[in-house]
């Protein structure tokens, strides 16, 4: 991915940070292997119950960079808006990840544990655990990325989901999850869903 593009999207987003995203971060599961970077669209969507309403927009759509910075660690931007058919709010953050401990064939591991930390500029910092497991020998990891800190959209996120590589560069996500202890209803358990899809260029294509 150029640099230059890579760093204007990060100028950009975090010049947005005007609000959260319901997704306020990147998948638990690690890039694949021999791929440094990806971009990727997530579609998010609130999901409640008996009538009560959530405490943001009912959607949002954002675009989300990632970087390894090294063999056990990544750089990440987001950038994208809350929406409705009355308004839109914008957002964007950034922040890094450093993996503990990696899945890896060759020894027969299939976990994949980290910790990260990330925020925008006005609204949110949130300090997280991403964690995947591959299901078998299938393309297909179960993953997580549990998270705490302040935001108004709650102080707890706790997302679950599957993750599908499909081909060399392609990766298929669906999650749903949870927001805990909003500002606005703080006894309201928060619900939302998402879909997405990355491409993961291999080293050294542009």
């Amino acid at each position: 991915m150029p640099n230059s593009i890579w760093w204007s999207f990060s100028g950009l987003s975090l010049a947005l940070s005007g609000c959260v995203p319901l997704t306020p971060g990147p998948t638990g599961t690690p890039l694949p292997k021999g791929q440094a970077s990806s971009v990727g669209v997530i579609l998010d969507s609130n999901v409640y119950f008996d009538g009560n309403p959530p405490p943001v927009e009912p959607a949002s759509l954002q675009i989300l960079l990632r970087q390894m910075v090294d063999a056990d660690s990544e750089f990440f931007v987001q950038g994208g808006a809350l929406f409705s058919v009355h308004t839109v709010l914008p957002y964007g953050g950034a922040g890094y990840r450093k993996y503990l401990h990696q899945k890896s064939d060759e020894h027969g591991s299939k976990w994949s544990i980290g910790s990260e930390f990330s925020g925008g500029l006005a609204y949110w910092i949130r300090a997280g655990l991403p964690i995947s497991y591959r299901v078998g020998d299938l393309p297909i990891w179960l993953s997580t990325n549990p998270s705490v800190g302040f935001s108004w959209l709650g102080l707890l996120n706790v997302p679950v989901g599957l993750d599908v590589k499909a081909g060399d560069h392609w990766q298929l996500q669906a999650h749903a999850g949870t927001w805990w202890f909003s500002s606005n209803a703080y006894d309201l358990v928060h619900f939302y869903a998402t879909l997405g899809v990355s491409y993961a260029p291999s080293r050294g294509e542009k």
